[in-house]
């Protein structure tokens, strides 16, 4: 249990550091190759953080012991979903498509 919830929480502070070094470099380079890495990079973390979401659910009913430790790192995972709509809206408007 403490393995998941470890990978969890590296992956949901990966996701968070790769899409904010993608999204710094867009603002300053302006550069429409980024634009699309950053899309498909959206793509796969939303698969990625979709299946640590579900794992750590299923896991808050199977194990008891560790259930808060597991519901916190949820609401890490969960916390990017604002943070790439807040990423992808202001590239959106910054950049011209």
């Amino acid at each position: 249990m403490k393995d998941i919830i470890t990978i969890s929480k590296s992956i949901a502070v990966l996701s968070f550091g790769i899409g904010t070094i993608l999204f710094a470099f867009q603002l300053y380079l302006d550069n429409d190759l980024l634009v699309s890495t950053g899309l498909v990079f959206i793509l796969f973390a939303t698969v990625i953080n979709c299946i640590c979401c579900v794992i750590l659910l299923i896991s808050l009913f199977v194990n008891f012991k560790h259930r808060f430790e597991a519901l916190k790192t949820l609401g890490m995972v969960l916390l990017n979903i604002p943070i790439a709509f807040s990423y992808l809206y202001i590239i959106l408007y910054h950049v011209d498509l």
